[in-house]
C-alpha cells in the first residue's frame, strides 16, 4: 500500500491557521504568540525529521528514454511520478541542480506547467523531463558509451518541488508558495533504443566524437579545456569575492499580538578591497518588493518589527548549515555582532499597482517598491584584504553573444556549504537596463554577471532584471 506524502510535515497548515484565523486569539492577552519555529519564515523548506528518522521524496523516478542525438549533445526523456499527498495540492514547478550520472554532468530543463497531486493515487508528471548530456561538459565520451550499455543509471542531485498555496494557506505562510528541497540519488532504468537502427546510429556518432584524430573530437576536446579553463578562472576569480546573504525579519499582527518570521536569501560581491559589498535591495528589505507580502500587510496591517531585523553574510565557502540543519550564525558576518553594516540603499520608489489574488482573484491596490537601479545596496563587512570584482570600463561586452555566467548561490540558505554557482545565461538590452533569458531562482537576487574573464558585467536585481555595473556605480560613490 502506497502512503500519502505527508505534506503536513513541511508547512502545517491546520495548525497555523487555526492560530491566525482562529477567534480565540483576537485580543488575548499581551504576551506574543509565536508560530512553531519549524513552520516560520518558509520560502526554501528542508523538512525537519526526528533522530534516526529518513525523508522519502515525494519524486519516483520511473525510467529514461533516448530522444536524439548529435555532434553537440545527447538528450534523453526523464519520466518522473509524484507519490500521493494528504492533502490537495497543485505543483507549479519541478526544477533540479548539480545532477550526475556515473560521473557524467546532466542537464535537466525545469518543468513548469503547473499540475494537480492526487491524495488517494501516484500522478505522473504531465510530460517527461528533458535531460541533455553536452558533450563540451564531460573529458572523456567513454562513461557515455558505456552508458548506452546499461540496463540502469545512478543518478544523483538536488531537486525541488515548488507547491502553490490557498489563500489560507498563504495568510498562514505569508507566501505565495513553497519549496520542497528533494535530494535526488537513485539508480533509475534504462529504457534507451526501440530499435537496433536507433541505436546503432547513436553509437556510430559516440565512437566519431570518441576517435582522437577526428575532426568533430578534436572539436570537443578544444570546446572541453576552454570551458574547464573558464570555470577555473571563474572559480579563482569569483569566490573570494562573493557572499552569501541572509535577511530575517518580522511582522507582527496588532490586532491578535502574533508575530511571524521572514527570510529571504541572496547574493552580494566584493567591489572595494575595503569590504565594501553590492547587493540588491530586495535582499535587505524583502518586505518591500513581495506583491504578495505587500498585498497582506496591507489587508491585515502587518507592521515591520524594527527591533527583531538581522542581516547575515557568509564567504564563499563558508559552512551556513549544522547537522540538524540549523543556520550556524557565528561563522557570519552579521549586523548584531558590528561585523556587517548597510552603508546604503537605493532610495525608495513606490508605484500603486493593481494586485489580484491568484486563488479567490480579490484585487487590491498595493504599493509596491520598483525595480532597476532603485533595487540596489551597498553592505560593509569587517575585515581586510579583500580581492573585489573587477568591473568592466566600457559597455562592448554587454552584446547577447558574449558568453556571461551568473555567479551566486542558487536556492540561498538551503544549502549547508556557501557554494557559489556559476550558470550560462544569455542577456538583451531593455533601454538602460538588461534582461536575462531566465527568471533568476532563489539566491541569485544580486549575483554579478561575469565574463569569461571573471569581470563584472552587471548586478541581477529581480524578476529577469539587471543593472549594468557602470549604472550601479551612483550608489557607490
Amino acid at each position: 500500500m502506497t502512503f500519502p506524502y505527508r505534506l503536513q510535515r513541511c508547512v502545517g497548515f491546520a495548525v497555523i491557521a487555526s492560530v491566525l484565523l482562529g477567534s480565540s486569539m483576537a485580543g488575548q492577552g499581551s504576551s506574543t504568540q509565536e508560530l512553531p519555529a519549524e513552520v516560520q519564515g518558509i520560502k526554501v523548506f528542508r523538512i525537519p525529521l526526528e533522530p534516526g528518522e529518513s525523508l522519502e521524496s515525494p519524486l519516483l523516478y520511473r525510467k529514461i528514454t533516448f530522444e536524439s542525438i548529435d555532434f553537440d549533445r545527447l538528450r534523453l526523456n526523464l519520466f518522473v511520478s509524484l507519490r500521493p499527498v494528504d492533502r490537495a495540492v497543485t505543483v507549479k514547478k519541478v526544477y533540479f541542480q548539480n545532477v550526475t550520472a556515473g560521473g557524467i554532468p546532466l542537464r535537466v530543463e525545469p518543468f513548469e506547467k503547473p499540475f494537480k497531486l492526487s491524495k488517494q493515487h501516484v500522478v505522473d508528471l504531465p510530460e517527461p523531463l528533458q535531460v541533455s548530456v553536452h558533450f563540451s561538459d564531460i573529458r572523456s565520451l567513454a562513461p557515455v558509451l558505456k552508458m548506452m550499455e546499461a540496463e540502469s543509471l545512478r543518478v544523483a542531485g538536488e531537486g525541488f518541488v515548488v507547491v502553490k498555496l490557498n489563500l489560507v494557506e498563504k495568510m498562514a505562510l505569508r507566501a505565495g508558495q513553497v519549496v520542497i528541497p528533494t535530494p535526488l540519488d537513485d539508480e533509475i532504468p534504462l529504457q534507451l533504443f526501440t530499435s537496433s537502427l536507433v541505436e546503432m546510429g547513436a553509437k556510430r556518432i559516440l565512437e566519431t566524437l570518441s576517435a582522437p584524430d577526428s575532426p568533430a573530437a578534436l572539436t570537443l576536446a578544444r570546446q572541453f579545456v576552454e570551458k574547464e579553463a573558464q570555470k577555473e578562472k571563474l572559480r579563482a576569480v569569483g569566490e573570494g569575492s562573493v557572499f552569501l546573504v541572509y535577511c530575517e525579519y518580522v511582522l507582527r499582527d496588532p490586532k491578535r499580538n502574533v508575530e511571524e518570521t521572514f527570510t529571504q536569501s541572496g547574493t552580494s560581491f566584493l567591489v572595494r578591497a575595503d569590504g565594501r559589498l553590492l547587493t540588491a535591495k530586495r535582499v535587505v528589505e524583502p518586505w518591500k518588493f513581495d506583491p504578495a507580502i505587500r498585498f497582506l500587510m496591507q489587508r491585515y496591517g502587518l507592521e515591520l518589527v524594527r527591533e527583531r531585523y538581522r542581516l547575515y553574510a557568509w564567504p564563499a565557502g563558508a559552512r551556513v548549515l549544522d547537522d540538524q540543519r540549523q543556520l550556524r550564525r557565528l561563522t557570519a558576518h552579521s549586523l548584531t555582532e558590528g561585523t556587517l553594516r548597510v552603508l546604503s540603499l537605493g532610495r525608495d520608489r513606490m508605484v500603486k499597482v493593481l494586485y489580484q489574488d491568484e486563488d479567490t482573484e480579490e484585487k487590491a491596490e498595493i504599493s509596491l517598491h520598483v525595480g532597476g537601479e532603485a533595487d540596489l545596496a551597498v553592505l560593509q563587512v569587517g575585515g581586510r584584504n579583500f580581492a573585489p570584482l573587477i568591473p568592466v570600463a566600457g559597455e562592448g561586452e554587454l552584446s547577447p553573444d558574449a558568453p556571461a555566467s551568473l555567479y551566486g548561490f542558487p536556492f540561498g540558505a538551503s544549502q549547508s556549504i556557501s557554494k557559489p554557482h556559476p550558470a550560462s545565461v544569455k542577456v538583451s538590452r531593455d533601454g538602460k537596463l538588461l534582461t536575462l533569458d531566465r527568471q533568476l531562482n532563489p539566491g541569485e537576487f544580486g549575483a554579478p554577471l561575469l565574463t569569461p574573464e571573471g569581470r563584472v558585467l552587471c548586478i541581477a536585481t529581480g524578476g529577469r532584471i539587471c543593472v549594468p555595473i557602470q549604472l550601479a556605480q551612483n550608489i557607490l560613490n
